[in-house]
């Protein structure tokens, strides 16, 4: 199915999501699917949110972020590809909220405001194509990459208030 994700040359998808749907469930083999087109494709509100149609791209670690956290182009180009091809709603890769937290060597962060340019220029992006974007925030625990991360036994009440005040940090500043 290859083809059908790529234009052949490692561009963008060369189909919408429709396309690979039809490839996926010919009409041979689905009697109702107009009507499974229909409802995937009808927008819906979720919450205070509205969304033009029911596909979502789940939140993930897609290993494209720089080494100090950066965000990168390819990325910021993988999310305008996600949203031009349809998909409705997208979670970003996880962000770490301070470097203690950090979960691999390519993670993203959102500990400082190095981000932010590139972050509005992915909305800007993503909304222009009517999708909406959620960032995903964390700290990786005890499977944190850092020297000493900070784990369930060993956080104390000054730990967890710093943590606290990162993701807080962090939720106010995207």
């Amino acid at each position: 199915m290859s083809h059908i994700l790529s234009d052949g040359a490692g561009g963008p998808p060369a189909c919408p999501l429709s396309c690979l749907f039809y490839h996926t469930f010919p009409p041979e083999k689905t009697q109702n699917r107009v009507s499974i087109m229909q409802t995937v494709f009808s927008p819906i509100q979720v919450g205070s949110l509205p969304l033009k149609n029911r596909i979502a791209r789940s939140a993930t670690h897609d290993n494209m972020g720089g080494s100090r956290g950066q965000i990168t182009p390819a990325e910021a180009a993988l999310y305008d590809t996600l949203a031009r091809g349809d998909v409705g709603l997208l979670f970003s890769a996880h962000a770490y909220v301070m470097e203690a937290g950090k979960a691999s060597p390519t993670q993203n962060g959102l500990d400082t405001d190095a981000n932010l340019p590139i972050l509005g220029r992915i909305a800007q992006s993503v909304h222009k194509q009517g999708a909406k974007m959620v960032m995903q925030l964390n700290h990786a625990g005890a499977k944190a990459v850092a020297s000493a991360p900070l784990g369930p036994d060993g956080m104390t009440a000054q730990d967890l208030d710093a943590l606290r005040r990162a993701f807080t940090a962090a939720a106010l500043r995207i």
